[in-house]
């Protein structure tokens, strides 16, 4: 991207950074650049009502998982429920259009008996999608992140800035001042190197994930997940695979009855905020607050979603604490599951150590599991485009997970250690600090 951004902070930035002009040459340390995430909660009306309160005050009051940056906007549009939101017919096709979503094919008539049967337990499920999408939608959360990045967001503000960026490309001042001074000696701008070298990636990697909780029995999280499960087996064209799929889906359904008590249930619609040469362009011509306000091509785009589910643990908690953990614990799982699914997702995380042992600071908390594949991420600047790349240069596995939940861990496997250790040849270029990024089993 050509970047003359900001011509006026610029000015001020090269002045005051004009100390340091003998300093030629910059250190690059590993740095954990964290997505940034906007939590929202959808209230489903059929919660029960004596736990619907402690579902949405464990939501609003959940710590940012660490892995992430809070980018939470307006705390007062970050909750909603299906009354505040109207869907049109061509809002529907507006969403199926930005998703991909299609009209159910001839085979997939095959397992309408279960979508019926779904639908039964969940009457919001269809519905909840479009609610979901409409909603960000009308609130403009697209522009109100996007504002929040350039401080457009403060009405003290005349012009938007970099600050916001500044600190999440995890850079000092000392480090700055050496960019700046390096920089202006080469006529490249300090703000051109910094959306060069983390900018991009940081605002690339923001996220709105939008939550629907529900609270189960065991049994009727059993019958959900059977359902579930013998709709997508339903699809299997082989009937020995198919009669497999279905017998595992009955043994599931078994097992959480046979668990009994009550579950939160999550169901998380994933959407990241688009960003482009286009878009920073149309940023660059609007300095000023008013013409930054004025701007109409910011939006959400449609990642995917994920459901997970938590027991909710009456017997050693109090109900309000049980159902509490459960909501915070539901959130982590599906959270982790999305990473999983979706690459554009996932989180890059620094090797803590790499020799006795290659270590990472995550664990239990983010859902870790033996045997899950992790890439070693070497930094590097293209010398075409002078941004900044990531190169692959080793893959490891999980050996042992780390518990780093303590006594609320529910992993019967992790380790008494809090952090992960993994297995794999170590790189002759790897050293600790380095990022690694979880990759499909």
């Amino acid at each position: 991207m050509k970047k003359n951004l900001f011509l006026g902070v610029l000015f001020v930035t090269l002045s005051v950074f004009s100390l340091t002009a003998q300093v030629k040459k910059r250190e690059i340390s590993e740095q954990y650049r964290r997505s940034s995430l906007c939590m929202v909660m959808l209230e489903d009306p059929n919660l029960d009502a004596s736990v619907a309160g402690l579902v949405k005050e464990a939501f609003i009051n959940n710590p940012m998982p660490p892995k992430y940056n809070d980018h939470g906007i307006d705390k007062s549009i970050c909750t909603f429920s299906y009354s505040d939101v109207t869907v049109t017919d061509a809002d529907k096709k507006a969403y199926n259009a930005l998703t991909g979503k299609k009209e159910q094919s001839a085979i997939a008539n095959i397992a309408k008996d279960y979508a019926a049967e779904i639908l039964a337990l969940d009457p919001n499920k269809d519905e909840a999608p479009y609610v979901a999408y409409k909603y960000l939608q009308d609130k403009e959360f697209a522009k109100k992140l996007m504002a929040r990045w350039w401080g457009a967001d403060n009405p003290d503000n005349a012009t938007i800035n970099t600050n916001l960026l500044h600190e999440r490309v995890a850079w000092n001042a000392t480090e700055l001042e050496k960019v700046a001074a390096e920089e202006a000696t080469t006529g490249r701008s300090p703000i051109e190197y910094l959306m060069d070298n983390g900018g991009d990636e940081i605002v690339g990697n923001t996220f709105v994930p939008v939550t629907r909780f529900r609270y189960l029995s065991a049994e009727d999280l059993a019958a959900e997940v059977v359902a579930y499960a013998k709709m997508a087996a339903s699809l299997i064209p082989i009937p020995t695979a198919q009669q497999i799929a279905m017998t595992a889906a009955e043994g599931a359904g078994m097992a959480i009855t046979a668990r009994g008590g009550y579950f939160v249930y999550s169901t998380t619609y994933l959407y990241r905020l688009r960003w482009n040469e286009e878009i920073f362009n149309a940023i660059n011509k609007a300095p000023e607050i008013e013409k930054f306000n004025a701007l109409d091509c910011f939006e959400l785009d449609y990642i995917g979603s994920e459901k997970a589910y938590c027991s909710v643990a009456a017997k050693k908690y109090s109900q309000e604490e049980a159902v509490k953990k459960a909501t915070s614990r539901a959130l982590d799982k599906v959270l982790s599951k999305l990473e999983r699914e979706y690459e554009v997702f996932r989180t890059k995380t620094p090797l803590a150590t790499i020799e006795p042992n290659m270590t990472a600071n995550i664990g239990t908390k983010e859902c870790i599991e033996e045997g899950d594949k992790y890439e070693i991420l070497m930094r590097q600047i293209d010398p075409k485009t002078q941004k900044e790349t990531y190169k692959v240069i080793g893959k490891i596995k999980v050996d042992t997970v780390g518990n780093n939940m303590g006594e609320d861990n529910d992993d019967e496997n992790a380790s008494t250690n809090t952090f992960t250790t993994f297995k794999g040849k170590v790189p002759k270029n790897a050293a600790p600090g380095m990022l690694i990024r979880q990759t499909k089993k």
